[in-house]
């Protein structure tokens, strides 16, 4: 609903359907340790984050996990133009920044195989591995070669 004249908005995650996807990643920063998580929607793929991020980070069921998530929307599908930054704040915005961490990840390969294509034109096939590691450990600099997806900042 707009906030503003209340007017019923369209469901959010049509605007960028046409957008490639991929397996969404977040980068998740908490006392200066980085690490990335490969995360799903839903309430069982934030639950499955939750306990990551508490093993990660040596985090007990007590200890309280706020989460601010730094989004990079998508480029424009038509214009090429970059997209603009958005935070989200709390769990109850855990699935849009799921979402926009997947439309992330998708223009990203389609760049890197657009890159390779014109550097080797042999075709490019497939994406991740289904046995991808569920987490790795960011290397330093990878977040700026790889451009912002959407970042979990626990708090």
């Amino acid at each position: 609903m707009c906030r503003f004249c209340g007017a019923d908005l369209p469901d959010w995650r049509g605007c960028w359907s046409t957008l490639p996807k991929a397996d969404p990643v977040m980068t998740v920063a908490h006392d200066g340790q980085t690490h990335q998580v490969v995360v799903r929607p839903g309430l069982e793929g934030r639950a499955a984050f939750e306990r990551t991020i508490r093993e990660i980070f040596g985090l007990s069921e007590n200890d309280t996990v706020s989460l601010t998530f730094g989004c990079a929307l998508p480029q424009g599908v038509d214009t090429g133009a970059a997209g603009s930054d958005v935070t989200l704040s709390g769990w109850e915005s855990f699935d849009a920044a799921v979402f926009c961490a997947s439309l992330s990840a998708g223009q990203r390969q389609m760049r890197k195989a657009a890159a390779m294509a014109a550097a080797d034109p042999a075709p490019v096939v497939g994406g991740a591995p289904a046995s991808a590691p569920l987490r790795r450990p960011a290397a330093s600099g990878l977040r700026r070669a790889l451009g912002r997806c959407c970042d979990a900042i626990l708090g």
